[in-house]
């Protein structure tokens, strides 16, 4: 008997571990999933406002910067990258797609025209960081290797974009922003700066009810008992009549009350 008893209670601990693990996966599993479907909204929602990523800018002098990179898919721009060695462009890993699938291009000055400079080129490998998180984009880097071997930054163009940067006359004028660049968002409504008047200031409320009130009375009793408060008031009024209320008090249209040292979530 006993050991039938032995038997079955080593069963039910077996089950009832292998219940466990199984809803331990299955959590772990939908978190996951609900964790990935947070990530694409995000990535949808980022995608649909990017023609207003930036905003109150200037426009840079027409193919000045020379190692700054469009990475295309779709023939639509999706992320930046930026030309460091021959053959190498470094961006950001979450941009990570097949190589097949993209393609690098420079000399582009404005992405919505087709202007004749652009150099595009197609990407043979890609090598993003090893320990790149998804979850918290930390090591957020990866390389691109151009596959035409012809992409290049010879030492003279260099030399001469550096001297045109610094030397230009064109550099000293003053810039306007560009008509399709979205202006800085001005306020709808003028705030005033000064000080409040002891007349603009009224009881706050609070957010819990049962926090304590400045006399440890909890605000619930002056919400559910308002015959309590009504009598307050009354007593108030007989304080006021005698003159025991500040001066600055008399002038109010409200009743500033302290916040008590041990009283919470009060605003």
């Amino acid at each position: 008997m006993m050991e039938t008893v032995n038997k079955e209670a080593k069963y039910f601990k077996n089950n009832a571990r292998g219940h466990l693990l199984h809803s331990h996966i299955v959590g772990e599993k939908m978190g996951q999933i609900l964790q990935s479907t947070f990530l694409l909204l995000v990535a949808l929602n980022i995608r649909g406002t990017f023609e207003q990523r930036i905003i109150g800018g200037q426009e840079v002098f027409p193919y000045s910067i020379k190692y700054q990179a469009s990475i295309q898919y779709n023939n639509r721009h999706y992320c930046g990258a930026t030309l460091i060695r021959p053959q190498w462009i470094v961006s950001a890993a979450h941009c990570y797609k097949p190589p097949v699938l993209i393609r690098v291009v420079l000399s582009e000055h404005n992405l919505l025209n087709r202007e004749g400079f652009e150099q595009e080129f197609n990407v043979s490998r890609i090598f993003y960081h090893k320990a790149y998180n998804y979850r918290t984009f930390n090591n957020d880097i990866m390389l691109l290797k151009e596959k035409s071997g012809s992409l290049k930054v010879p030492k003279r163009d260099l030399e001469d974009h550096l001297k045109t940067m610094h030397t230009d006359d064109q550099r000293h004028k003053q810039r306007v922003i560009p008509p399709d660049m979205p202006p800085i968002p001005q306020p709808e409504h003028q705030f005033d700066d000064s000080p409040p008047r002891w007349s603009e200031i009224a009881v706050r409320k609070a957010r819990a009810a049962s926090a304590p009130g400045p006399n440890g009375v909890p605000y619930r009793l002056y919400k559910n008992a308002p015959d309590v408060l009504r009598f307050l008031w009354k007593q108030m009024k007989v304080a006021w009549k005698k003159q025991n209320i500040p001066k600055a008090w008399r002038r109010a249209g409200g009743v500033l009350i302290p916040k008590e040292k041990d009283a919470s979530n009060i605003d």
